[in-house]
């Protein structure tokens, strides 16, 4: 065989099922090859192209136990790398990293393939769009522009366009950012200072203000979630609850002669950037739900405070299973 052909190991018995390779197309398709030699049942060999990633399965399974491996590939400098192992129902290694348990599912969720349609495998969803993910990387706006004037004899400008838009869609998502300064019980108040010691005089009373400002973040929270940027808002949210704000900030002016106001500010962010932030919020909201479960089973003893709890760990686990949705759905 040829210099460039590889090799790689697809199955253990071809008895109990033999893998195959694939190649990562950038439109996230698969192109599965055709072995090259039909004689060794256990390997695969196959002519790779510079700077393609490849999708190969290993079945290693016995007549007893199922177990295969999902391992992403790329081909550079002469050399076929592996970057990532997906052991399914395993763990899932990149680089020295390795996910199990719990971890691999938050990794799963995180790129929106936990769940998959028949058919579909998510260990193979998940490394396609790692690898479109690193290709979107790598990308530079000469690289796209240069693409689009390969074709451009025979496209309309109009196509053009849509190809840039769905390129867009693709690697980025619009979504709304909540702004928002509240008044507070502070603003009017008189600061005094006797003997080294600071007095503050109130113009407000603090417990309205701070039931309003509670009131607020509690309508808050149900319809949009904290990320490093800010409050992101959901996909669906109510109309309600967003009339809510205004309402609350209204009341707060009022008392305070101030005129601030909720703004909702749209832009782009990179998908693959905002499922990091929701899977890293999940799994601070999974966290303070381990701990509140907890406190009710060790601490909580008066029937008033256990009833609040138990009913703030039923909000808990509502939110938990929304954005676990939403994550799903980026």
């Amino acid at each position: 065989m040829g210099e460039n052909v590889v090799k790689v190991s697809v199955c253990r018995n071809p008895k109990t099922g033999r893998g195959w390779v694939a190649r990562v197309l950038k439109d996230g398709r698969l192109k599965f090859l055709e072995d090259l030699n039909k004689t060794d049942v256990t390997n695969f060999y196959f002519v790779p192209q510079e700077g393609e990633f490849y999708i190969v399965c290993d079945d290693q399974s016995s007549h007893k136990h199922t177990v295969r491996y999902f391992v992403l590939y790329r081909y550079t400098n002469g050399k076929l790398k592996g970057l990532i192992v997906c052991k399914e129902n395993n763990h899932i290694t990149i680089g020295e990293k390795r996910y199990e348990n719990e971890e691999m599912l938050n990794l799963l969720l995180q790129y929106g393939v936990a769940q998959v349609p028949r058919g579909k495998n998510r260990y193979v969803q998940f490394l396609i769009k790692k690898a479109l993910e690193m290709m979107a990387e790598e990308a530079t706006p000469e690289e796209v522009a240069e693409e689009i004037e390969e074709i451009k004899e025979i496209i309309t400008e109009e196509e053009k366009q849509k190809i840039r838009e769905t390129v867009m869609r693709n690697r980025f998502k619009q979504v709304t950012i909540v702004t928002f300064r509240l008044p507070t019980e502070y603003i009017g108040s008189k600061r005094t200072y006797k003997d080294g010691v600071e007095k503050i005089e109130l113009k407000h009373d603090p417990n309205t203000f701070r039931t309003l400002r509670s009131m607020f973040y509690a309508i808050l929270k149900k319809i949009a979630w904290n990320s490093r940027l800010g409050w992101i808002l959901v996909s669906n949210p109510s109309d309600k609850h967003i009339s809510g704000f205004n309402a609350i900030v209204k009341r707060l002016n009022e008392m305070t002669k101030r005129n601030r106001i909720v703004e909702f500010v749209e832009i782009q962010i990179p998908r693959h950037t905002l499922r990091t932030w929701l899977a890293e919020y999940i799994t601070e909201l999974k966290e303070s739900k381990e701990l509140l479960e907890q406190k009710i089973a060790e601490e909580i003893e008066e029937a008033e405070k256990l009833k609040r709890a138990e009913r703030r760990l039923a909000e808990l686990e509502k939110r938990i299973k929304d954005l676990e949705k939403e994550l799903k759905e980026l």
